[in-house]
């Protein structure tokens, strides 16, 4: 049988021909599949992104994390928000009104490729930031004077810096001819153009990828162990009120570390939907869902973590709430920091 091959965010999907056939020879099912899919990347991203930046400011503003380590998830978040926003912005608009017209103009390809250019962007910043993040746990929690030394103010700036500039050279290679990254609004999957240069990149964005989060992982298991030793030094080594102030901040390693951690692994599950689970896939909305809505997911996540695992952002949402509820009345809500080690 005949198949239609797509480079597929950062692999190769094979889609049967009865199934590219039947998605494009029925008007009427085109056009619920696709308000399906809209619906569902809608109701992802819509919330993800809000999320995402409301962390963003929180993380800005709030006395607790004007440190390294706030700097450092501020990024993933903003990094998160705009990448959540291009989806938003984009794909979901394009599934909908893919069923009603054909976009295939010199223009829209050009800002498809460019939006898809931006998306690859802001998912590598995404991803390399998350490295930092987790060696700064290692450190804080391994060698807290040490981390006190190595992640201070200027060098977290310079770290920012690093991130964009390598994630920037990564996204200059899509600027050349026969590698572009766009929504395919066909199928409702980002793909990679069907060349050369296309297949290269989708093998980079996934072994790239790949390497980044198993380092991440090394990084987190280390820490794992870290905990452990530390928390026996505790009981041994400390007196009981010097013990109970050290245990308090014991836990608030203990949530910022699981709060990396989990987002090594939701971003790990992710590329091995990406490139496993849906390769078991021949119909497009099963791909559908293991490729974009995955990639979605993973980045729309990251703002619900950071709420989750933080609870100066959750008191400040409360206090929006309580402020929207009585805009007509003074509503005071504490924001002092809480006793951190956080760095």
């Amino acid at each position: 049988m005949r198949t239609t091959v797509s480079y597929t965010s950062s692999v190769h999907y094979v889609i049967s021909e009865s199934a590219s056939d039947y998605y494009h020879t029925m008007p009427g099912n085109k056009l619920q599949d696709n308000i399906r899919n809209a619906i569902i990347l809608f109701g992802i991203c819509l919330p993800g992104f809000l999320m995402n930046l409301f962390s963003s400011i929180v993380l800005l503003r709030h006395k607790s994390f004007r440190n390294p380590f706030g700097k450092l998830v501020a990024f993933h978040t903003i990094s998160n928000a705009s990448l959540v926003f291009l989806l938003l912005g984009w794909s979901a608009p394009l599934t909908i009104l893919s069923s009603f017209t054909h976009f295939d103009s010199e223009v829209f390809m050009q800002i498809n490729h460019r939006i898809g250019q931006l998306s690859i962007f802001f998912q590598e910043c995404s991803y390399h930031i998350c490295v930092f993040i987790s060696f700064n746990r290692f450190l804080a929690i391994g060698k807290p004077m040490l981390s006190r030394r190595v992640f201070n103010d200027r060098t977290t700036n310079y770290i920012i810096i690093f991130t964009l500039i390598i994630c920037s050279i990564f996204g200059f290679v899509y600027f050349l001819p026969g590698c572009n990254f766009f929504y395919d609004t066909s199928t409702d999957i980002w793909s990679f153009d069907q060349t050369s240069c296309g297949s290269i990149l989708a093998s980079v964005d996934l072994y790239y990828n790949v390497g980044i989060f198993t380092i991440n992982c090394i990084i987190d298991m280390l820490t794992l162990l870290l905990l452990r030793g530390a928390n026996e030094r505790i009981y041994k080594t400390m007196r009981n009120t010097t013990r109970e102030e050290a245990q308090r901040r014991q836990r608030r390693e203990i949530l910022f570390f699981s709060q990396a951690l989990i987002n090594t692994l939701v971003y790990c599950f992710m590329l091995f939907s990406f490139h496993v689970l849906s390769t078991h896939f021949e119909d497009l909305f099963h791909v559908y869902l293991f490729t974009t809505v995955a990639w979605a997911s993973a980045h729309s996540s990251g703002g619900l973590i950071v709420i989750l695992f933080n609870s100066e952002i959750r008191r400040s949402i409360m206090c929006w709430r309580k402020t929207a509820k009585k805009s007509n009345m003074i509503t005071v809500c504490s924001t002092l920091p809480q006793i951190s080690t956080i760095n």
